[in-house]
């Protein structure tokens, strides 16, 4: 697993695709070969935008794209909800901090964290923040990659795993991929 300065979290392209269920198995663009990332990155960056509002600040994201790596986001926008109607939603109880590493995810199948996450804990709580928002948002995974470096964060620096951690991910539903 990547442990550099900026804390780089990949989806491996090889890895077991368990989240997508109810979703067509797609790629994410740095997984595409070179003569199909120019149309489908066209694809998913032309056409409409959705708003989606988060701590009160507005994000316009290209619609194909997160609709295409999250379920949560293709029903509310493509369905019958008042979100479908004004393509604008209001994430609520949503932290910016997760929210921009899981825009991250979206476009780029992989996270960095912040330059200011210094401390293993202080890592590990932000990538468990991504893990909830994540699974809040039904984002296509796999996650194996960020699972590790929650583990190696973990194995080198026994202080880094706090009793909020704990319960944090034993909110998560059982649906959630188990460690390895």
């Amino acid at each position: 697993m990547p442990d550099t300065v900026n804390h780089t979290v990949s989806a491996a392209s090889d890895e077991p695709n368990a989240k997508r269920r109810k979703m067509e198995a797609k790629k994410f663009l740095k997984d595409l070969p070179a003569d199909e990332f120019i149309s489908v990155m066209n694809e998913c960056l032309e056409g409409s935008r959705v708003i989606t509002s988060v701590d009160g600040v507005e994000h316009s994201l290209p619609k194909n794209l997160v609709c295409s790596t999250s379920s949560f986001f293709d029903y509310a926008f493509n369905g019958n909800f008042r979100e479908g109607d004004e393509q604008k939603m209001e994430l609520k109880d949503v932290k910016k901090k997760s929210f921009d590493l899981v825009v991250q995810w979206m476009f780029t199948g992989q996270i960095v964290l912040p330059t200011a996450c210094d401390g293993s804990a202080e890592i590990i709580t932000e990538l468990v923040g991504f893990f909830e928002l994540a699974d809040r948002l039904d984002i296509m995974g796999p996650f194996d990659s960020i699972i590790g470096t929650m583990r190696s964060q973990m194995c080198s620096n026994r202080n880094a795993l706090l009793p909020q951690h704990i319960r944090d991910v034993a909110k998560l539903p059982r649906t959630t991929p188990p460690a390895h």
